[in-house]
């Protein structure tokens, strides 16, 4: 590639305020691919090779944006670079509505502005608080009752309402949906782990001596505060602390798991939660797995938390993110700032009669302003003359009142005026609407961006 060329993609990369790190010259230098007999049966049981290292990256089951995508993107041109097997960690466990997509709509008066469309009118309500791996497929309505930006979803979602859950039905749809920007990796569903030896370990070990999990666990929480991470909590005592686990009952409700409820329930019934989920993919599934600036903020919380509790070490974690809005134009953003300009005015101008051309009023403010500070600096009290500011302030707008009655008015009809320019930026600057939203151009853009950084010679 000619250096010019070479140039004409880093300014794109930059545009998308694409991120990896650690820079992609290290990521052959993390991976230790050393199997273990664990690992290995973990990897048969995950359908997942034995005899390559496997780079895994994930999400919730939903239709995410194109940051998420990056990480997409990443695992399977990453893979490809390393010599590597690309999987993707299906959060299935986790509750949330596919059937819900937010996109850019256009109002009555031509401007853009948030919409929600809803692929499934009739499903049945609280069915989103179900995880998605207890959730029936989405059965999308009728073509012409879908908004048409979001019809390629709910086509790529359709052709997939064979499956037995939503999220299995949700992944088929993103794979074809990205399937342009390539081949897809292979699937593992967080749900599946509850099945595996690897998991029951951990349970077991949890169930011999819960304490010494949640103090580890509590411990590493408090050595990163900004993580985002709550701590676990005793909320009963007869139950024992909470832990890192999902209960899932019978009818695919989801609650938090406490010590008690080890001793009545079956692997099957526990799901791992966020920390424990990328715990047993770090511990044995993979040999680097790619976050996204949330996960590898709370996995410095994992890899504390396994440390100590367990004393091992995990599978090495990059970062990938990226910015890519959809082709959204608002042209009439200057509304938005004249209206933002006219209520500052008529709020300043209440405290500076400057403003109002009141030159008199003015220089007697800054004249007791004078008188304060310097007051301030011999040690007197300024009381009195703070009392003469608010009186001589309150004396201006008495006299302006009329002209401040009119500077209200005109904001509060500039700042209706505007509402349009706000709604329509609100949706042109959201960088987590679905990706087959955006252009695909943009997105092929973004992939050759994160190609040419992953295979550059090192």
């Amino acid at each position: 590639m000619s250096e010019g060329a070479r140039a004409a993609r880093e300014l794109v990369a930059s545009d998308f305020g694409l991120v990896i790190e650690p820079g992609a010259d290290r990521w052959r230098g993390l991976i230790r691919f050393e199997p273990t007999d664990e690992s290995r049966a973990l990897r048969e049981q995950l359908s997942l090779p034995t005899d390559r290292p496997v780079v895994m990256s994930g999400h919730q089951s939903e239709f995410w944006g194109p940051g998420i995508l990056a990480k997409w993107i990443a695992c399977v041109e990453g893979s490809e670079a390393l010599g590597a097997f690309p999987a993707w960690l299906v959060a299935d466990q986790d509750a949330g509505d596919a059937s819900l997509i937010r996109y850019p709509a256009t109002g009555e008066d031509g401007a853009p502005r948030p919409g929600l469309a809803r692929l499934e009118p009739g499903r049945p309500e609280g069915e989103g608080l179900r995880p998605t791996a207890a959730q029936r497929a989405i059965r999308v309505a009728p073509g012409d009752l879908v908004p048409e930006p979001v019809r390629p979803i709910g086509e790529a979602l359709r052709a997939h309402e064979d499956e037995p859950d939503a999220a299995r039905q949700v992944q088929r749809a993103l794979a074809d949906l990205a399937s342009f920007l390539g081949p897809a990796p292979t699937s593992v569903f967080a749900r599946d782990l509850s099945g595996t030896t690897m998991f029951a370990n951990l349970v077991a070990r949890m169930r011999e001596d819960p304490a010494a999990c949640v103090s580890a666990y509590n411990d590493a929480v408090e050595r990163h505060p900004d993580s985002g991470v709550r701590p676990l909590v005793v909320t009963d005592e007869a139950r024992g602390p909470e832990l890192p686990l999902w209960i899932i009952t019978p009818d695919g409700e989801r609650r938090r798991a406490t010590a008690r409820d080890l001793a009545d329930a079956s692997t099957e019934r526990l799901a791992p939660r966020a920390l424990l989920l990328t715990t047993l993919v770090r511990l044995g599934a993979c040999d680097l797995f790619i976050h996204g600036t949330g996960g590898g903020a709370y996995d410095l919380v994992t890899e504390d938390w396994i440390g100590a509790w367990l004393g091992r070490p995990l599978a090495p974690a990059a970062v990938v993110t990226a910015t890519v809005l959809p082709d959204v134009r608002v042209t009439n953003l200057h509304d938005a700032e004249r209206a933002d300009h006219a209520s500052w005015l008529a709020h300043a101008a209440r405290h500076n009669p400057g403003l109002l051309g009141d030159e008199s009023a003015d220089a007697a403010k800054r004249e007791l302003l004078a008188r304060i500070e310097q007051a301030k600096l011999v040690g007197q009290s300024p009381a009195p003359l703070f009392t003469q500011l608010h009186e001589s302030l309150r004396e201006a707008r008495e006299r302006h009142a009329t002209t401040l009655e009119t500077l209200d008015r005109e904001a509060q009809r500039l700042q209706r005026a505007a509402g349009g320019a706000r709604r329509g930026a609100q949706i042109a600057r959201d960088r987590t609407l679905a990706f087959p939203l955006v252009p695909n151009d943009r997105l092929l853009a973004l992939r050759d961006a994160i190609r040419d950084r992953l295979h550059a010679p090192t």
